[in-house]
């Protein structure tokens, strides 16, 4: 449950839906499991599975102030207004302080056109809970500075439209092109990060872009060098799908694009690949043909958590492909 709630706080709807299919599984009377599957659905835009989860959430729990704003946000995205407004007066009236309630809320009062009462909804929201990210994205889309959002820009660090700002210990790259992504920039050396270069990939990998950036100077037995690492990113979706040291001196990692997926031969010893295309066409729901696709790695160079706005993927305990030599961790590649 906590694990497919990460997923979904970063838009990876695809995993989402597979741990709380796993969730569902080892305890069907779970309402929990039930909305929060229902809700990931709904924003996979896959509304008949969507509609299946929630009405069963609420067959379990009637009181599930949860399942109801979320079945209404549900219907508000499949056009139902009326019908989504009736459900949200009854979250209201079950779960009258509840940060996903206030959300769904103002998200039926945007669509009707009440703005400002979204925005007031939205603030409410946030103080419910601080850091809340969906209530922080719909106030950004609204022209409102969400609470908390202070950020600071470090000059001379951006690249095209990219800029690299300093939120709290945080260093991030963001766009304006892409409001829901932001990119962790952590230094694995001295100085201070600053972008190289973007590329967005061309068909068959539309919609997937590399981001270089500097990540510090660090000292190794060859003396002291500069290291290079290579964010990849799916922007349709919203994700980080990775980030991985790309240079390191004169050494450079090999990069292979191809079969959907990326392969990377990095400067560490450690091959590392990465699925992409993650959509709905991959979602199916439990029972189908179809397979569930996510984000999977082969390596285990990926020092970097999710609540930074990426989902990150994770080790694959029966796929290792290694160099040669005997693998390095990150770890022997600094200290030596």
């Amino acid at each position: 449950m906590l694990r497919g709630k990460a997923y979904l706080a970063t838009r990876n709807t695809a995993s989402a839906v597979k741990d709380f299919s796993q969730a569902v599984e080892m305890d069907p009377k779970n309402a929990s499991a039930f909305a929060e599957r229902g809700y990931a659905y709904a924003l996979a835009e896959a509304y008949d599975e969507a509609f299946a989860d929630l009405n069963k959430a609420i067959e379990i729990d009637p009181r599930s102030g949860l399942a109801f704003a979320y079945r209404a946000y549900a219907y508000k995205q499949s056009g139902q207004i009326d019908v989504a407004v009736r459900d949200i007066e009854v979250a209201q009236k079950l779960n009258p302080d509840t940060a996903e309630v206030f959300w769904a809320k103002a998200e039926i009062e945007e669509a009707q056109g009440q703005s400002e009462q979204a925005i007031a909804d939205l603030k409410k929201a946030q103080t419910l809970r601080p850091g809340y990210r969906n209530a922080a994205e719909s106030l950004r889309r609204l022209g409102s500075v969400p609470a908390h959002d202070e950020e600071a820009v470090l000059a001379d660090a951006g690249i095209d439209h990219w800029r690299v700002i300093v939120k709290g210990q945080r260093t991030l790259a963001v766009s304006d092109q892409y409001p829901r992504l932001s990119i962790p920039l952590e230094m694995m050396g001295s100085g201070q990060p600053k972008l190289l270069a973007w590329e967005l990939k061309e068909s068959p990998f539309k919609g997937i872009g590399t981001l270089r950036f500097f990540g510090g100077t660090i000292t190794t037995k060859s003396g002291t060098q500069d290291m290079e690492l290579v964010a990849v990113v799916d922007v349709e979706q919203g994700l980080v799908v990775a980030i991985e040291p790309d240079k390191l001196g004169d050494k450079v990692a090999n990069w292979t694009w191809e079969d959907g997926k990326v392969t990377v031969a990095s400067v560490d010893g450690v091959t590392d690949e990465f699925s992409l295309r993650i959509g709905r066409d991959q979602i199916a729901a439990p029972g189908g043909d179809r397979r569930y696709t996510t984000t999977t790695q082969t390596g285990a160079w990926a020092p970097w958590d999710a609540p930074f706005g990426g989902a990150f993927a994770q080790p694959s305990p029966t796929k290792r492909a290694t160099a040669k030599k005997k693998s390095k961790t990150i770890f022997d590649l600094l200290f030596n």
